[in-house]
Parts: structure tokens; C-alpha cells; sequence
């Protein structure tokens, strides 16, 4: 890991895979480590939080602040996710989704894009695959999933629901709970695709960090084979961590390239 910045953030928010058999999984594990600099992705923002409710943004770009949100017709689903793992959906409110708090403790907030093609052409890129323009340079599929983390109370206990997995394609799971981390503390992460440890790159960066171009992270890590990392927390406020895996489309006719995005946000108290 490396941090070579020392500029004071601005908030800006409130808030591979290994395989013990099987080729094709070792050829996604060797795919799963190049960079997407051209991808964007998408990522959630506590927009409001009240006593029992929650309004959440599905937000889309490379770095905090967002480029923009995402509108709801993008989105599959969004689900709260209370400290006893009982899972209550969100529902649309204006551009974003609004869900029960119920009870102290730290919830979990969990949202899923619909798969988004994206095609250079000669008009320009298009949110379109092969079978709109099959002469396209190139396609790439992407499938996005996002988490997270509501602080609960300061004295409630373990939030089981904020470090177990969700069941994503590709997913980051804090091994503690991180709204109860400060600065100078550390977070162990978990990443799993298919429900199996991911080694691979994740990216990490807080809201306001002076980026300098779409690929200027101040944190890079790379995960064991165990599918664990340890990220360390040199500053408070809000974070994101990000992690993307790729390989050919099965189905070259309809895209050249299927990638899986899954990001983690939390903000250190």
C-alpha cells in the first residue's frame, strides 16, 4: 500500500478470483489485475439519515465527489440490511431510495446496477452492445455492485450484517466495522467473486482527494490468496474502496469484454 499525498481532505460526502479447480477461473484470477482506467463505476451516498429512515443516492464517476446519479431505472435493486441480517428493500424517492432503520447497531446498505454495455464507435461511445453496432472498435459489459455502512449507536455491540457477504458477483467485505474505526486505525477486507477469495487489486481514496487524472488513487493494495487485504486509515472522513475483475464476454457477437465493479463506502467517525 502506498499514500503519497499529505493535502487536508474536504468532505465532499456523509457518508481472479481463486478457485481450487478449474482453468477458466485461474485465466479470470491473471484478467482480474489489470487496471480499468477507463471505467467508471458506481457507489452509494447516504444523502440523509434520520431515526428510522435512510435516503441513499446510487452515484457514478471515479472519484468522490460523483460525477453524477445514476437514475433509478438504472438500478436493480437497493436493500437495508439490518444488524440481525434481515433484509428490508428500499423503495424509489425522487433520484434516489429511501429504507427502514430498524432497531441500534450498524446497518448495511446494498445496491445492484443493471448490467450496462458501453461500445466505441464511429459516432462516439454508446451505451449499446455489438448487437446495435456490430462494427464497434471495441464493448465492454459492466456489472456494478455497491455497499455502504450506517453507523449504528457507539455502544451496540457487533453489526454482523456489515461483515458478512452479501452475495454479490464480486464483493468487498470489512472484517470489522468500520464506522467504529478512526484515523490511524486499519480495516481487514475480505473480496470474494463467486463466493470464492479474489486476489486481485483494490483501489481506495476519500472524498476530496485532489486527483489528478481518472486512474490517481492515493491507495493501492493487492489481495492474498486468501482473498484478505488490510487497509490502513491515515485519515478520518469518508472512504471508498473499489475492486474490478474482467475477462472476454462469453458471447463475442454481443461484446468483447464482461466486467464486474464492487465498491465498499464508509466514513470513520
Amino acid at each position: 500500500m502506498s499514500s503519497h499525498r499529505s493535502t487536508p481532505c474536504t468532505l465532499a460526502t456523509t457518508g481472479a478470483c481463486r478457485r481450487r479447480t478449474g482453468a477458466p477461473v485461474a485465466a479470470l484470477l491473471l484478467l482480474a489485475v489489470l487496471p480499468a482506467a477507463e471505467a467508471h463505476f458506481a457507489w452509494l451516498e447516504i444523502v440523509s439519515l434520520e431515526s428510522d429512515q435512510v435516503e441513499v443516492a446510487v452515484v457514478f464517476g471515479h472519484h468522490p465527489p460523483a460525477e453524477r446519479r445514476l437514475p433509478v431505472e438504472r438500478i436493480i435493486e437497493v436493500e437495508v440490511i439490518s444488524p440481525d441480517g434481515t433484509r428490508r428493500p428500499a423503495r424509489p424517492a425522487d433520484d434516489g431510495w429511501r429504507g427502514q432503520v430498524a432497531g441500534p447497531g450498524s446497518h448495511l446498505v446494498a445496491a445492484r446496477q443493471r448490467p450496462s454495455f458501453w461500445s466505441r464507435t464511429v459516432e462516439g461511445g454508446r451505451n449499446a452492445s455489438r448487437r446495435e453496432y456490430p462494427d464497434a472498435f471495441s464493448c465492454r459489459v459492466s456489472d456494478n455492485a455497491m455497499k455502504t455502512v450506517i453507523a449504528g449507536q457507539a455502544d451496540d455491540g457487533h453489526s454482523p450484517a456489515v461483515t458478512q457477504a452479501v452475495g454479490h458477483r464480486l464483493e468487498i467485505i470489512p472484517e470489522a466495522d468500520p464506522t467504529r474505526l478512526s484515523a490511524g486505525d486499519r480495516l481487514p477486507l475480505r473480496v470474494l467473486f463467486d463466493g470464492e477469495p479474489w486476489q486481485g487489486m483494490l483501489r481506495a481514496t476519500w472524498a476530496g482527494y485532489p486527483a489528478e487524472h481518472d486512474d490517481d488513487y492515493p491507495v493501492h493494495l493487492e489481495t492474498g490468496v486468501d482473498g484478505r487485504a488490510v487497509l490502513a486509515l491515515p485519515r478520518g472522513g469518508s472512504w471508498l474502496v473499489h475492486a474490478n475483475a474482467e475477462t472476454d464476454h462469453p458471447g463475442p457477437a454481443v461484446c468483447d469484454r464482461q466486467a464486474w465493479n464492487a465498491a465498499l463506502a464508509f466514513t470513520l467517525r
